[in-house]
């Protein structure tokens, strides 16, 4: 017997797709705005763009 019931172990494969994206979001994302945000303590005017997109489609 395990600690976690198995219904409610999660199957890697499912959740793989929203792991790269959290990652993505962390190391790409998260460092841009890190830096926008120590630029605008020295500069006047720092603007930070921001295009999503949102597709019906998943990646496989």
């Amino acid at each position: 017997m395990t600690f976690m019931p198995k219904k409610n172990r999660l199957n890697f494969d499912e959740v793989a797709d929203g792991l790269v994206d959290i990652s993505s979001v962390y190391g790409i994302k998260g460092s841009v705005l890190k830096a926008a945000d120590i630029l605008s303590q020295h500069l006047s005017n720092v603007y930070l763009y921001s295009f999503e997109y949102k597709s019906k489609d998943r990646r496989n």
